[in-house]
């Protein structure tokens, strides 16, 4: 039987025999407040790994280094074996969720940011992945002011490739957030996955195709369908931009 290394929410890493690559199997959960919510939702783990597959596969054909290498299967992604950063860094382009709650009055949900603003989350279940700056992050140890200008430099760029995707495939790119480890060689990539559990995406009608569907007290199957179209848009956009 193959060796969990770790187990989160919604994924598992697996040992594999090549001490470099791991594989990232995901689940049929669907999670909420750190876990708080939860529900069985059969056939997201194939929809989540086959959306990440996508957009990993199209960033690394951008040059950007990420850790994908190839679907294993339906719901298996082989990747290769990261020391992860314990740092969520989140990218906003459009103000929504808790950036307009916690700075109510300066911004308004729906409003196009001037600038896209990148902000770092400690990953904490127990403290709720509180909101740390750069100094947090060089005084924590958890990573260098150089490694933090390229984690930057590698956000802008990811979220510049994914806008221009997003808006081919007819789609707004809200927010995102990514997780980034160092690879064998000590050089930076990003992990964990790209799918609708970690970004927001809106139609241009305001339709939400992330798991907003869920926060909100929809459905699983009105959050699968969500994820179903978010797919299909974005494989047909990356054969159009390839």
């Amino acid at each position: 039987m193959t060796r969990v290394l770790r187990e989160g929410k919604t994924k598992l890493v697996l040992e594999t025999d090549d001490p470099n690559l791991v594989l990232l199997r995901f689940k049929n959960v669907v999670t909420a407040r750190d876990g708080a919510c939860r529900n069985e939702a059969p056939g997201k783990a194939a929809l989540n790994a086959a959306t990440s597959a996508v957009l990993f596969d199209y960033l690394n054909k951008q040059g950007i280094p990420t850790h994908y290498i190839k679907q294993h299967d339906e719901r298996t992604l082989l990747v290769r074996r990261l020391e992860m950063i314990p740092l969520e860094v989140v990218c906003r382009n459009i103000a929504t969720g808790s950036l307009v709650r916690r700075l109510a009055g300066f911004f308004e949900k729906g409003q196009r940011l001037t600038t896209p603003l990148i902000e770092y989350y400690l990953k904490c279940d127990e403290l709720h992945d509180p909101w740390v700056n750069e100094d947090h992050v060089t005084v924590l140890g958890l990573a260098s002011r150089e490694e933090l200008q390229q984690i930057r430099s590698l956000t802008l760029a990811v979220n510049a490739h994914l806008s221009r995707l997003f808006t081919t495939a007819g789609l707004q790119l809200v927010d995102f957030k990514l997780e980034f480890g160092r690879d064998p060689a000590g050089e930076l990539r990003i992990g964990d996955e790209l799918s609708g559990d970690v970004m927001r995406v809106w139609t241009p009608e305001g339709e939400s195709l992330d798991k907003d569907v869920y926060r909100r007290g929809g459905s699983v199957n009105d959050l699968l369908r969500a994820y179903r179209t978010l797919q299909e848009r974005i494989r047909s956009a990356v054969r159009n931009l390839m």
